[in-house]
């Protein structure tokens, strides 16, 4: 059924290479989009009980005037998201909509965000500047932090009401999805919590990439010494302490290790068991999800009997029962 969605929405972006839209034309499409996800999205109800009234209240707002590609985009993100269904393909990077960026025909900010605990954070900066990493954003161009993250959020499909996967989206390319669902202007005001305001100039990404050339990025990040380190998950045992990183459940990555979800934490818990480890920290900062029995069945492992008692498995680690 998913590939079938996806097929549906991949045929709606390429009709984006259009100039500009009638209303008419963009109400049928519009219509048609939401036709297509009620057929093919089995699960939709589940997810949104009221994607139906949240979809004719959108609809009833969307105007009559002409619309550009942009306008359109941000109409099938919109009523992507209400359904509640992570599973799109909305377009790619040589569609109407997102080819300027490559081609350097968009100018949008120089600039890489991360979003924490509902704040936005300065990450990287591609441009001369005196705002410096960390530096909490409190509004760009007069529009609040908070209002400009729901701005995107509403735009962005997710699974079910889960934002952290949305959280990772923006985080990841915060510049490009404010120039697309937010505004593009050509130039940003930005105003931080420690009270600096700075007046930024959008530049094109091939200007971001010369300005890397010359002031390369200093990498801030500490670099953890694992243990294990692949594409899917790294471990470290130190002591009675162990780290356990879940970068990804990608079932492509998941594959390419011939991994299997009750093999690998039955050896690593049996490990842990053996190691006499009493203390372990779960990473999963930055997965954005995938197959899901990497995810359920590490549960019984870490979670009491008392605290779950939708489980039915029994499993011996450390002398207790779980």
């Amino acid at each position: 059924m998913r590939s079938i969605l996806t097929f549906s929405f991949t045929i709606l972006c390429s009709s984006l290479m259009a100039q500009s839209f009638t209303g008419s034309q963009v109400r049928e499409d519009l219509d048609y989009l939401i036709e297509n996800i009620k057929t093919y999205n089995p699960a939709l109800y589940i997810y949104n009980l009221d994607f139906d009234a949240q979809v004719a209240d959108y609809i009833n707002g969307v105007t009559d005037k002409d619309a550009s590609h942009f306008d359109v985009f941000k109409h099938t993100s919109r009523i992507a998201s209400m359904s509640n269904e992570g599973h799109f393909a909305l377009g790619n990077w040589s569609d109407e909509v997102h080819k300027g960026f490559q081609s350097n025909a968009f100018a949008y900010l120089p600039m890489a965000v991360e979003v924490i605990n509902d704040k936005l954070f300065i990450k990287d900066l591609y441009a001369k500047s005196k705002l410096e990493r960390a530096d909490e954003i409190i509004s760009i161009n007069g529009t609040s932090a908070a209002d400009i993250i729901k701005m995107l959020y509403d735009h962005l499909p997710s699974d079910g009401h889960i934002t952290t996967y949305k959280r990772g989206l923006v985080s990841s390319g915060f510049n490009w999805m404010y120039y697309l669902y937010v505004d593009r202007p050509d130039s940003y005001k930005i105003e931080t919590a420690s009270g600096k305001s700075e007046i930024i100039e959008a530049v094109t990404l091939q200007q971001m990439r010369d300005w890397v050339k010359e002031n390369p990025l200093e990498n801030v990040q500490p670099q953890y010494d694992f243990d294990v380190n692949t594409e899917v998950y790294a471990t470290k045992i130190k002591e009675e302490t162990a780290i356990l990183k879940m970068k990804s459940f990608n079932r492509g990555r998941i594959e390419k290790l011939g991994l299997k979800s009750n093999k690998f934490y039955k050896d690593f818990f049996k490990k842990l068991s053996e190691k006499a480890v009493k203390h372990l920290v779960v990473d999963l900062r930055g997965n954005r999800g995938g197959r899901n029995e990497f995810a359920d069945d590490m549960l019984p492992y870490i979670i009491d009997e008392d605290d779950a008692c939708f489980f039915k498995t029994t499993i011996s680690w450390e002398g207790k029962e779980r």
